[in-house]
C-alpha cells in the first residue's frame, strides 16, 4: 500500500467532537483542518495508523461523545481499506518508550515515530507540536 502520512489520533478526535460552546480561533481552525483531512481520507487518501492509536481514539471519543456515538467513527477507521493499521507488539511498544524518553514525548507519540521509521514515512497528520522537534519528521496540519 502506498502511504502518504501517519494519522495521529487527535485528527480523528477533533473532527468528531461537537460542542455547544464558542471555540477560540485556533481550536476552530484545528477542527476545520481535521475535518478537511478526514474528508480526504474518506475519499481514499491513504494513511497509516496503529492499533494503539485506534484504541486511544476510541477511549477519548467514548469519554467525550459517549460510547454509542464513538462506534461509527471507529468502525469507519477499521473498515477503510485506505487506512493501514499497524499492529503493535511488546517489542515495538518498548521501542516506543525509548523514542518517547529520547524526545520527551508521550509513549503513544513515540509509537507514531517508530511506525514512521519502520515504514519509511516522514510526514504525520497531527496538531501535536512536539513532533516538530524530531529530526526527519514533518508534521502536517492540512
Amino acid at each position: 500500500m502506498v502511504r502518504n502520512e501517519v494519522l495521529d489520533s487527535n485528527i480523528v478526535i477533533y473532527d468528531q467532537i461537537k460542542t455547544e460552546r464558542r471555540l477560540d480561533n485556533r481550536t476552530q481552525q484545528i477542527k476545520s483542518l481535521s475535518h478537511e483531512i478526514m474528508e480526504r481520507i474518506s475519499k481514499g487518501e491513504r494513511v497509516v495508523t496503529s492499533t494503539v492509536h485506534v484504541s486511544e481514539t476510541a477511549n477519548i471519543l467514548e469519554e467525550v461523545v459517549g460510547i454509542e456515538n464513538s462506534y461509527a467513527p471507529i468502525s469507519e477507521l477499521l473498515k477503510a481499506e485506505n487506512i493501514q493499521i499497524e499492529s503493535v507488539d511488546r517489542s515495538i511498544y518498548a521501542t516506543s518508550l525509548d523514542e518517547a524518553k529520547e524526545h520527551n514525548i508521550g509513549v503513544n507519540d513515540g509509537l507514531a515515530v517508530v511506525v514512521m521509521k519502520n515504514l519509511g514515512i516522514d510526514e504525520i497528520y497531527s496538531f501535536d507540536e512536539h513532533f516538530d522537534k524530531i529530526e526527519g519528521i514533518r508534521r502536517v496540519e492540512k
